[in-house]
């Protein structure tokens, strides 16, 4: 949750544009195609588990794409991503997108 929380905040704080300017000076995207599907396995969050006293599981699922800019830049998205956290000990789960 705080790994999440700190991605935030680093994103908050980039007010740059989101896709920069070639060689060229116009605005190119590369890696055409559609974003691949991601899965974790569950597995046991440290520092959640810590805070709250009972073992805590993070699964992240959703799709990935990584837009690469002829100046260099790179850029990765998440569309459709979600975490599940689940309760280890009653099975009980809370799913944010």
């Amino acid at each position: 949750m705080l790994a999440v929380l700190g991605w935030v905040l680093a994103a908050c704080s980039d007010h740059s544009t989101p896709v920069g300017l070639d060689a060229a000076g116009s605005v190119s995207l590369s890696n055409g195609g559609a974003p691949t599907p991601i899965a974790s396995p569950p597995i046991v969050e440290p520092v959640s588990s810590a805070v709250c006293g009972f073992p805590v599981l993070v699964e992240f699922t959703g799709k990935q794409k990584v837009l690469e800019f002829a100046n260099g830049r790179t850029i990765v998205v998440f569309p459709a991503f979600k975490i599940t956290f689940t309760n280890a000990n009653t099975g009980r789960t809370l799913t944010r997108s």
